[in-house]
């Protein structure tokens, strides 16, 4: 069975503006991030590091697995869809406020804790910023449900840039590393009241106690699938501390850096399929025979836009950081395969269809598995392996989890996807990406590298898709990709040239 129009279009559309919008973002970041590590210099810049590290991580533990379930409930028409989207933010308002409370009144023990009191102004002036920044990573969510995702993308773009523009102009007016702090909350307070003023213009602010219960029902068992997300970072680092040097973990710092393009990717391909999957709610069968065509075409789009990527890794890091991390780029390329194969097999799907159908405990119970798998591997992989050990851990924790959720998806529920097919969409991007590597382990200028490693993808790319999917796919890929604003166009008049190069192909 083929997709729906209707959530193949949002599936791509969401995809291509969301990722946009991401590293956009992520872009604007860098460039502000160079200004102010340069005006700043390491000690004063180092402040802002350590001062946003409680603030940031109260944001992700008053989340109460929120960001997911109100963007389900958003996606689904209904006469109450606005009582169920402003129940979910306000509930979110509620959590927020009291994790900025928490920053606000313990500031001076948190300052304490990393051993440098006078951060306590600092960390006090971010209470609006734990407070804002929630409130607008799920207004993200909201408006991704409601389909208007170039607003959630502007929403992630007007962040780095009103922060960075509110920083420089505190810099310069002379408040050094407190003027940068202070950005934050001022820059996202504004942008809080601006979504939220765009958000009360479309609905009437309104609230349930009924509808938000609900909410908090399939809310809570996410919420134990993130507090699992969250810890296990910090427990690899901390086993992994004991092995290397500073010198590792400086390369090692960098590999994971170069991989946020990755994981904005995978987020807003994620986002996009949690905001179109729940359209199928009412229809049981036709989620189900849908679950496997996404995956299919999650699979495909992923694979040859990650390993496009990861082939040009070592030139882009060699250019942007020097030889002296030489390391990262082995270390990010192992470590994108625990991003890249889950995902071939699926696990963006799975995890969106429990959510789709309010079974968010199977969410739980694979984090859970992740997590235990994780660790337990790398006490083994890291004393051995060090940073590849972490790679290999984060691999098999991953996949032990996307299996997991699989078995549930078609023992419980009956939905079986075509994981062999999924496999040999993904086999054409692995074997460019091979290749593209090798070449470009010859060639020595670090800016012809970029070029000839995205050409020679490309090309490889391109010749090897007709060998391993059917024509009929590979017309629907294009005709999604031809809808899309902006690119479409370019799309739509090279599209059939190539395809004309498949039908020889299929021929043959």
């Amino acid at each position: 069975m083929e997709i729906t129009p209707r959530v193949a279009e949002r599936v791509a559309s969401g995809s291509f503006y969301l990722t946009v919008g991401q590293i956009t973002a992520i872009l604007l970041g860098v460039v502000f991030s160079v200004i102010f590590a340069r005006i700043l210099g390491p000690e004063n810049y180092g402040l802002v590091s350590f001062a946003l590290i409680y603030p940031s991580l109260l944001i992700s533990l008053t989340d109460l697995g929120l960001g997911g379930i109100v963007s389900r409930f958003a996606t689904i028409p209904s006469t109450r869809r606005d009582i169920y989207v402003w129940s979910g933010v306000v509930l979110r308002l509620m959590a927020a406020v009291i994790g900025g409370g928490v920053i606000y009144y313990l500031a001076g023990v948190f300052a304490h804790l990393l051993q440098r009191p006078y951060l306590e102004a600092y960390i006090r002036v971010l209470a609006l910023y734990t407070v804002s920044a929630s409130l607008l990573g799920i207004l993200y969510g909201v408006f991704a449900g409601l389909g208007e995702y170039t607003t959630s993308a502007l929403i992630f773009i007007t962040q780095y840039f009103l922060k960075g523009v509110v920083g420089i102009t505190l810099l310069y007016m002379g408040l050094g590393a407190y003027g940068v702090i202070l950005s934050y909350s001022i820059a996202y307070s504004l942008l809080a009241v601006i979504f939220l003023v765009k958000l009360a213009k479309k609905f009437r602010i309104t609230f349930s106690i009924r509808e938000s219960l609900e909410m908090l029902t399939s809310a809570l068992p996410l919420y134990g699938a993130l507090i699992c997300d969250v810890v296990l970072g910090p427990l690899l680092n901390t086993i992994l501390a004991k092995y290397i040097s500073n010198y590792e973990q400086g390369n090692y710092a960098v590999a994971l850096s170069v991989l946020v393009p990755l994981n904005a990717l995978s987020g807003s391909i994620g986002t996009a399929l949690l905001t179109s999957m729940p359209l199928l709610s009412e229809n049981p069968r036709a989620l189900r025979e849908s679950a496997n065509e996404l995956v299919f075409y999650g699979a495909t789009i992923f694979s040859g836009m990650a390993f496009l990527y990861v082939s040009i890794l070592t030139p882009l890091v060699n250019i942007l950081y020097g030889q002296d991390y030489w390391s990262a780029p082995a270390y990010a390329v192992a470590l994108s395969a625990s991003i890249i194969v889950p995902v071939v097999l699926g696990s963006l799907v799975i995890g969106n269809y429990f959510i789709t159908i309010k079974t968010t405990h199977w969410n739980a119970v694979t984090s859970i598995t992740r997590l235990l798998i994780t660790v337990s591997l790398a006490y083994t992989f890291i004393p051995v392996l060090r940073i590849y050990g972490v790679a290999s851990a984060l691999l098999v924790g991953n996949l032990a989890s996307t299996i997991v959720g699989y078995c549930i998806l078609a023992r419980v529920y009956g939905t079986r996807v075509n994981l062999k097919r999924s496999v040999k969409a993904s086999i054409p991007a692995f074997v460019s990406f091979v290749i593209t590597y090798l070449v470009l382990s010859l060639v020595k200028q670090k800016m012809l590298c970029l070029i000839v490693g995205f050409t020679t993808y490309t090309t490889l790319y391109l010749l090897l898709i007709p060998l391993f999917m059917e024509i009929r796919d590979i017309r629907n890929i294009v005709s999604l990709t031809t809808r899309l604003e902006y690119i479409g166009v370019l799309i739509s008049k090279l599209a059939p040239y190539y395809l004309k190069l498949v039908s020889a192909f299929s021929k043959r």
